[in-house]
């Protein structure tokens, strides 16, 4: 039997409910499979999937040390999950994901430590398909590793290319202020330099047009 197999057996165990030394696990493997599994086997599986940095599961395994050996169980919450989705935890790629999880049972973000979140990150797209992109779209979206709700936006610049913004909404509302601001200010400095400079356009015109008519009119004199 592949590790594969033994760790959906394994999965099947702890979503029971049960707490459960790696010996209590490959003991109980051994009697219902009938050959012996190896508590080594058992133990290096265990470790694995209560690993948060090689697995998302690792978020739901609560791990109590006792005497010389820990104790492996599912979070009581995690037990809302299927024996599936669990096992689909455990794959870097494909399945089940920690977002659809969070997404799914809200419960389990208290699992989830809080890291201290961008201020703003802004991110080039690549895109797939222009028709099922709007030029330009918003949205609010919860960020499961912050914890907080975000804004997003998204400006398609090309058909297969856009660039999107999210921040937190007191952020995002400040980029806006800012950019409101900036741009009026440019519009005014716009205003400062080009109005002189069409005033002084229309003044060279009028001039110009004077000091032809009058050179026409001298001619016919």
């Amino acid at each position: 039997m592949t590790e594969t197999n033994i760790s959906r057996l394994v999965i099947a165990i702890l979503h029971t409910g049960q707490s459960l030394k790696s010996s209590d696990i490959a003991g109980s493997l051994s009697q219902s499979l009938g050959w012996p599994v190896s508590v080594r086997d058992i133990s290096a599986i265990l470790s694995k999937i209560s690993d948060k940095s090689k697995c998302d599961l690792g978020y739901f395994i609560v791990k109590v040390r006792q005497g010389n050996a820990f104790i492996y169980g599912l979070a009581k919450e995690a037990l809302l999950l299927s024996e599936d989705q669990v096992y689909e935890l455990t794959l870097k790629t494909g399945g089940y994901t920690l977002n659809q999880a969070i997404s799914d049972f809200p419960e389990l973000a208290q699992y989830i430590p809080r890291t201290p979140a961008p201020k703003f990150r802004i991110v080039r797209q690549w895109v797939q398909n222009a028709a099922s992109v709007a030029p330009v779209s918003i949205r609010s979206f919860f960020d499961t590793l912050s914890k907080e709700r975000n804004v997003e936006l998204t400006v398609r610049y090309s058909n297969r290319s856009a660039v999107s913004l999210s921040a937190s909404p007191k952020i995002f509302l400040l980029i806006c202020c800012i950019a409101c601001i900036s741009l009026a200010i440019f519009a005014f400095l716009a205003y400062l330099f080009f109005y002189p400079v069409f005033v002084a356009g229309v003044i060279l015109a009028l001039a110009s047009g004077c000091y032809i008519f009058a050179l026409k009119y001298r001619s016919k004199l």
